[in-house]
């Protein structure tokens, strides 16, 4: 493993709590599409990484700018130092510029891609979290499944709700040009489900069956559509079920991650002539993921469970490890109490006024922002997991359950590497 230095003043830590940090908003994947916009010459008014002196240099040394194509790969879950266990990617990062992003908060699935997708954090598309309530709807809602909590994917959508109507902030793509067009190639499962229904990517998503079908369906699409201007998103989930089930640094992600750089690679070096000339590839994750640490665990039994419960509005959200309580206002002091008491320092609980102020861009909107935030928002220490004791139940075959997880902010579930050039330069630097 070759270890990745992490620039330090990309992150600040979080008041009291040295083993979190805080987002970078100015250097923050969510600036990762309007860039890409920028790249092929689409104007979109937001903030691009290129109105950063230093990273702009680097993608334009990159030859990044000017591109008829780019292909954005999203790869879930792979922090930068799951990113170090790569073998070529490394070398390919420090030869590309070394350049590094914050995810936002939280760092979950839906959060990221309705960020990268919108070009604006949470706060300001109302994404804000994976199991948040929403007041239109009245319920705690799974916004990567579009569903209302244990219910069917895409329940809200088959019931007739409009889920564009609860996001706050418009796609990217949805003011695209005729002269631009616009893909996102999703695995079948996915595509056209659950987040598409919000951002509103239906007609242009393209449901593949494998990494080996998406990189092929690119260079079609590259080819097929030569001369227009072009942007693939292609979305990698292998590594995300991966980690959450092997963990983030076991010998499974390894394979699993040395076989989506190999087809990265091969992608690459497979786009020859004209088609390879005017084509940027970026290669960006949406975060990273921690090991579950037995021990850090905070487990409540149903009765404490149920004994806080009292104290809620609503039932709680979660994204990933991060939970979000919605407090009825009578009871505030006594929820907090009891709340301290039993994660004994294992976890960060802030008041919405604390993540306001530290984790969101602060900007309008503070009370649709508090209520599907949350009035509290727990955020566990690395290693920590809460959850509710499980039942006892008939052995399994398999005793399966999550080891790694995210949602988080440490250093690994915040930072992602950013992988960005012309692909004449990508094959240079590969040798």
């Amino acid at each position: 493993m070759e270890k990745i230095d992490v620039a330090r003043p990309l992150l600040r830590p979080l008041k009291d709590f040295p083993e979190l940090y805080r987002p970078n908003f100015r250097r923050n994947v969510y600036h990762v599409l309007s860039t890409v916009f920028d790249m092929i010459g689409a104007e979109t008014g937001r903030r691009t990484l290129f109105d950063d002196k230093r990273y702009g240099k680097v993608l334009e040394d990159n030859e990044c700018k000017g591109a008829e194509n780019v292909v954005l790969v999203l790869v879930d879950s792979c922090g930068i130092q799951q990113f170090a266990l790569s073998r070529r990617f490394t070398r390919l990062f420090r030869e590309l510029g070394s350049l590094l992003l914050s995810s936002v908060f939280p760092t979950t699935t839906s959060s990221v891609m309705a960020s990268i997708a919108c070009g604006v954090p949470p706060n300001d598309h109302g994404i804000l979290g994976h199991n948040i309530y929403i007041d239109e709807v009245g319920a705690v809602v799974d916004t990567l499944r579009a569903s209302v909590i244990d219910r069917a994917k895409d329940s809200l959508h088959y019931a007739g709700v409009n889920l564009r109507k609860l996001l706050w902030s418009k796609s990217l793509f949805s003011d695209l040009g005729e002269d631009v067009t616009y893909v996102e190639l999703l695995q079948w499962g996915i595509a056209r489900t659950g987040l598409s229904h919000f951002l509103g990517v239906e007609r242009e998503t393209l449901g593949f069956a494998n990494l080996i079908d998406a990189f092929s369906m690119a260079k079609r699409l590259l080819g097929e559509l030569r001369g227009q201007k072009l942007i693939v998103q292609l979305y990698v989930h292998i590594l995300d079920s991966i980690s959450h089930k092997y963990g983030p640094y076991s010998k499974e992600y390894r394979l699993g991650l040395r076989f989506v750089e190999q087809s990265i690679i091969r992608f690459a070096r497979s786009l020859r002539g004209r088609i390879g000339d005017e084509t940027t590839l970026m290669v960006i994750s949406d975060h990273g993921q921690d090991m579950i640490d037995p021990l850090k665990r905070v487990e409540l039994t149903r009765e404490e469970a149920e004994a806080i419960g009292q104290y809620f509005s609503s039932k709680p959200g979660t994204s990933g490890r991060v939970r979000h309580f919605y407090v009825a206002e009578e009871y505030v002091d006594e929820f907090e109490t009891a709340m301290r008491e039993r994660i004994d320092g294992r976890a960060a609980l802030l008041s919405f006024e604390e993540v306001r102020e530290s984790l969101l861009e602060r900007r309008g909107g503070r009370e649709r922002i508090r209520l599907r935030m949350g009035d509290y928002v727990l955020i566990p220490l690395p290693g920590c997991e809460v959850r509710v004791k499980r039942e006892e139940e008939a052995k399994p075959l398999l005793k399966e359950e999550y080891v790694g997880s995210h949602g988080s902010l440490t250093v690994n579930e915040l930072i992602v590497p950013l992988l960005a050039a012309r692909i004449p330069l990508i094959k240079k630097a590969l040798g």
